[in-house]
């Protein structure tokens, strides 16, 4: 009998370590990034949810949280949604506005260590390194598509607020999938996707669900989507749907894939102070993680991060009205007036304003901005204060609404939003400590099918560490390694040749003592030998190397190599022109093709 029994533990310990040795490796990484979501977001949330239906007690990602992380800028405990969300991306701290993109030392602020000879160095991202590895890529979200999220694993700039640029870069960038909103920011550089056989379906929701092609861009709307309580999901679909078509599409390559999914609209509750609207979003995320989960779970070859990039608003619950008293408060009394809301403020105030622009252009009523508001919410009695104040912004609206791009008009419209909200918030015990973003640890959520997910308190830079290492690569440092080979200093690229810059119908000659540029004459596209097979745009800039015989024309923002004047086989990475050091970022190897 002994024998028979050491005869069984020898097979399972044999079965367990050849289980072990054949563990599949990762294949998918996901990221998920709700956008300026709270710790206390997750409370909200839960007890809304609770509160409607008490057999929900959790929601998908509690059991995933795993500790929390810290968020910053490079030089500021706050941060903005863009060195954030880089950090994750590339590993390297930054300022607020760059975009995959090392900043310039700033001594007297800096919390990190900064090395001033990298400023403005374009950083190599987990979602490039992907691609170059022969992984699909996709970005859903719930923004513009050039938006700071999306853009941060995609493109390089020092500027978030330049769209053009950015959507360039990513348009060329050769992502399989984006889905969201931003049709507004397509552009002729979007021939480069249909070049690249890549569908893009532009507000039509039936062309999207019936969709096949593993290379799709779909945007929805012209700038950014509903929120998800706004939204009609028979128009417009839901984070939770663009995230499982995406699995559909991404899972085809059997290389694996990596994808950023942002709930990008999170924030922009946060930020107007408008709890419905990060209850609805948030729970609008959690759903989207549930279908990724199920995802996960199936394949056992995916591992799943998710983490906001910063915090945003202090939101709590509890406020000055709760002062006294907290501790008798009902789940009622606190979840009540959340519940009443049909919609967010945001929705009701496109709703109020479309039904204000509708009249003949006078003053309203009290009976119409109470027949009005009770669309909002039905159990709000305003007062004749708050009548009054509506009542006074919407005449100033009305005297202005006509002019196009009218600065005022965006500004007194969002000053009825704000109306709105504080009506809302005046009747309940959500409190709010700022309409900015806050130094708060964020929480860390993790799976992985290999147990090896990161816990305790940890860094942004351990984020990109652990999507690294589940990528493949050796860490960090195989990251940086990557941005010196495709993001080489062009005159450390090109030597010993004779470089020129095209920019705004001006030749520039590159003076190497000085590291710059110099002696612009003015001419004309006849100087460029590419012109015949690229579209030249009124502000493109080309790199032109000249060496022997061979001419090498590369045109800035795009992955286009020319040579001798014909399309040369695609950069694996986009160049990129700095106007601020006059320097282009290009990979390392492309001086061998004056070797041949």
């Amino acid at each position: 009998m002994k024998i028979i029994k050491l005869l069984l533990s020898s097979f399972l310990i044999f079965h367990a370590f050849l289980a072990l040795s054949q563990e599949k490796k990762i294949k998918n990484v996901i990221i998920m990034i709700p956008d300026g979501t709270s710790a206390n977001v997750l409370s909200l949330t839960r007890w809304y949810q609770w509160y409607q239906d008490t057999s929900k007690h959790n929601l998908n990602i509690d059991p995933l949280i795993t500790g929390m992380v810290r968020t910053h800028s490079s030089n500021a405990p706050i941060g903005d949604s863009a060195p954030t969300s880089s950090w994750y991306s590339t590993g390297s701290a930054s300022q607020t506005g760059y975009i995959a993109m090392y900043p310039p030392a700033d001594p007297k602020r800096d919390v990190v260590s900064v090395n001033p000879d990298k400023k403005y160095q374009p950083l190599l991202t987990v979602l490039e390194a992907a691609k170059l590895s022969g992984k699909s890529t996709g970005l859903v979200f719930t923004c513009q598509f050039p938006h700071a999220t999306p853009a941060d694993f995609s493109a390089h700039w020092y500027d978030r607020g330049n769209y053009g640029i950015i959507a360039k870069q990513m348009f060329h960038n050769d992502i399989d999938v984006v889905f969201g909103g931003g049709s507004n920011f397509l552009s002729s550089d979007t021939s480069v996707l249909t070049e690249n056989n890549t569908k893009i379906i532009k507000n039509d929701i039936s062309a999207f669900r019936n969709n096949k092609n593993p290379k799709t861009w779909a945007l929805f709307t012209p700038v950014d989507l509903p929120f998800d309580m706004d939204n009609d999901a028979s128009k417009i679909p839901s984070l939770s749907e663009m995230t499982e078509k995406a699995l559909e599409l991404l899972s085809q390559n059997e290389n694996g894939f990596f994808m950023m999914i942002e709930g990008s609209k999170i924030d922009w509750a946060a930020h107007a102070n408008d709890p419905i609207g990060l209850i609805s979003d948030y729970a609008a995320f959690d759903k989207a993680l549930g279908a990724v989960m199920k995802f996960a779970k199936s394949n056992q070859e995916t591992v799943v991060v998710i983490c906001p990039d910063h915090a945003n608003s202090g939101v709590s619950i509890g406020n000055a009205r709760s002062n006294k008293g907290y501790d008798t408060l009902s789940i009622r009394e606190i979840m009540q007036p959340l519940v009443d809301c049909k919609m967010t403020t945001d929705g009701f105030t496109n709703l109020y304003i479309s039904e204000l622009t509708k009249g003949k252009n006078t003053k309203p009523d009290s009976l119409f901005i109470a027949q009005q508001f009770s669309k909002f919410n039905s159990k709000i009695r305003l007062t004749n204060a708050e009548i009054e104040e509506i009542s006074q912004l919407s005449d100033s609206f009305l005297s202005v609404y006509t002019l196009p791009k009218s600065k005022v008009k965006y500004k007194l419209q969002s000053e009825i939003s704000k109306t709105f909200v504080n009506i809302l918030n005046a009747r309940t015990y959500i409190g709010f400590t700022t309409h900015g973003h806050t130094a708060d640890d964020v929480f860390l959520a993790a799976y992985s099918p290999l147990n090896d997910v990161p816990h305790g308190i940890i860094g942004s830079a351990d984020i990109n560490e652990y999507l690294c290492k589940s990528l493949g690569m050796k860490g960090s440092a195989s990251l940086k390694d990557s941005t010196a080979k495709y993001f080489a200093r062009h005159y450390e690229v090109f030597t010993g040749s004779n470089i020129n810059l095209y920019k705004n119908d001006t030749l520039y000659t590159w003076n190497p003592q000085q590291l710059i540029f110099d002696n612009g004459k003015k001419t004309d596209k006849s100087a460029l030998l590419l012109s015949k097979q690229y579209q030249l745009q009124k502000n493109d800039i080309i790199l032109i190397v000249k060496k022997g015989s061979t001419t090498i024309e590369i045109p800035a923002y795009t992955n286009k190599i020319f040579i001798n004047g014909k399309r040369g086989k695609d950069l694996k990475t986009v160049g990129i022109y700095l106007d601020r050091t006059n320097i282009f970022y290009l990979p390392k190897n492309l001086n061998e093709f004056f070797l041949k």
